[in-house]
């Protein structure tokens, strides 16, 4: 039991530091930031060229000043839209710098949206031009809530800008009939809803697209950063490793030196004692037979 206790409480234990953990949501804003703008760049010629086609869809000649009022004003946010990204592209890579430029791209994809959601407010006039409005609404809808879901707050305000105008302007037309006649149109009720339901949902979506993305990059930076740690561990592991070797190395030599200085220089002198052992029994022996000739003759 404890074992277990201990082996949850090291797999719950933080892998980095605060500062590490810092250092990753500030890459993870930085490329966020690089993401949408790579994103809004290509959006701002789908915009264009989505804005022609949608123009071209419902083109009526009693609307005409109008339409290309709206086309105009969609083509020149676009085109300061992709000034803005140049902006980007030449000024300095600082973190405040890319901050300003995330702002600065909040501001212009809320304009855009904007710019979008007023289709259901100015061109609903007949059963065609209102079908058309309606898909195109709801392409684009789709279209920003998904490139967007990198970015949580700038996915919402997309989605918001993008459905409360059409959503505040049937819910005023339908007020007289609920004041009136105590009930709302058929019309107005459904496309309310629809508009309702595929907003909540979209919102959902965002909101997991963004908790995904998010989980991915920060997941891509852990491990990079812990890699890059194991790699700096291995380098120092290595290190000492070496260091121990030169060290058992050069005991090794000492110890080899040591033992040849001891052996040179104890051998000579064993020689040497051993010959005078042999030199001093040799001594004795021929002392030894003299005094006992000395003896003898002494007796005799």
């Amino acid at each position: 039991m404890a074992d277990s206790k201990l082996t949850l409480n090291f797999i719950e234990a933080p892998r980095l530091s605060l500062a590490e953990q810092q250092e990753i949501e500030q890459k993870i804003e930085i490329e966020s930031v690089k993401f949408i703008h790579n994103l809004v760049r290509l959006g701002a010629f789908a915009n264009i060229l989505g804005g022609l086609f949608y123009i071209t869809s419902i083109y009526n000649p009693a609307q005409k000043i109008l339409i290309i009022t709206w086309y105009t004003l969609l083509v020149a946010i676009n085109l300061f839209n992709l000034a803005w990204g140049w902006r980007f592209e030449r000024g300095p890579a600082e973190y405040q710098g890319i901050m300003l430029c995330r702002k600065g791209y909040l501001y212009i994809v809320t304009a855009i949206c904007l710019l979008w959601g007023s289709i259901g407010i100015l061109f609903m006039k007949g059963a065609d031009q209102q079908m058309t409005t309606i898909i195109f609404l709801f392409a684009v809808l789709i279209c920003f809530s998904f490139s967007t879901a990198i970015d949580l707050y700038l996915g919402i305000v997309s989605i918001l800008c993008l459905l409360i105008p059409t959503i505040i302007y049937h819910c005023f037309l339908a007020l007289p009939y609920l004041v009136y006649l105590g009930k709302i149109p058929y019309q107005n009720t459904s496309l309310l809803t629809a508009f309702v339901v595929l907003g909540v949902f979209m919102l959902i979506t965002c909101f997991l697209g963004n908790k995904i993305v998010i989980k991915l990059f920060r997941l891509g930076y852990e491990n990079a950063l812990l890699c890059r740690k194991m790699e700096n561990i291995n380098s120092l592991l290595e290190q000492r490793v070496q260091e121990r070797t030169s060290e058992l190395e050069t005991s090794l030599k000492l110890v080899s030196y040591q033992a040849t200085h001891d052996l040179l220089t104890e051998l000579p002198n064993e020689r040497m004692l051993y010959e005078k052992i042999i030199h001093a029994t040799e001594d004795a022996t021929q002392n030894h037979y003299k005094f006992a000739i000395i003896t003898l003759a002494s007796k005799s």
